[in-house]
């Protein structure tokens, strides 16, 4: 049985942590349009992190300024680490000039 390419059918416990995909990526943007981030038909890969909690956002701003400051609330603070603003890629080409990942400086306040 070929562990890098399992049927959607097999059980979670029969994908190794790390994988080398013996599968055809077909095209590498269809990646963002399912939710585990495996290709169709039948690749699966699940990471460590897959299955841990994610931050919430209980409060944001519907917009922000350019080089301006902005707040964001959430129930657990101190678990957040870093702050992105993501913009995936156009699901129908394999390379979009618009895709961004910015890392944004960050500072944590405790407001009661």
């Amino acid at each position: 049985m070929d562990t890098n390419c399992p049927a959607a059918s097999e059980p979670v416990a029969l994908i190794p942590a790390t994988v080398t995909t013996g599968c055809p990526a077909l095209e590498f943007s269809r990646r963002l349009t399912i939710p585990n981030a495996g290709t169709t038909p039948n690749e699966r890969y699940r990471p460590d992190y897959f299955f841990k909690p994610r931050p919430t956002i209980s409060n944001s701003p519907a917009a922000i300024a350019y080089g301006a400051g902005f707040a964001v609330q959430t129930p657990l603070p101190d678990s957040i680490s870093e702050l992105v603003l993501l913009r995936p890629g156009a699901v129908t080409h394999a390379f979009n000039q618009n895709q961004r990942c910015n890392r944004l400086r960050h500072n944590r306040a405790n407001r009661d």
